[in-house]
């Protein structure tokens, strides 16, 4: 019987918790994807056709800072 490198033990986290865990941090790599993908300065600028500059000039209010 081969022993295992880190031995398997069930301390203080359950089976249940485990899969939350490991679900979650699967969840939060799609969303890290999406947001890299659909909300990052270089996405909005590629879709409103501007400069990445111009992107984050507007968010930090300095062009367009009347604008609510």
């Amino acid at each position: 019987m081969a022993r295992l490198k880190y031995p398997q033990r069930f301390g203080k986290l359950s089976p249940d918790d485990i899969d939350a865990i490991r679900s979650a941090a699967n969840q939060r790599e799609k969303l890290l994807k999406y947001i890299k993908d659909n909300l990052s300065y270089e996405a909005l600028a590629l879709k409103h056709g501007v400069a990445v500059t111009s992107i984050n000039r507007v968010v930090n209010r300095v062009i367009y800072d009347a604008v609510l």
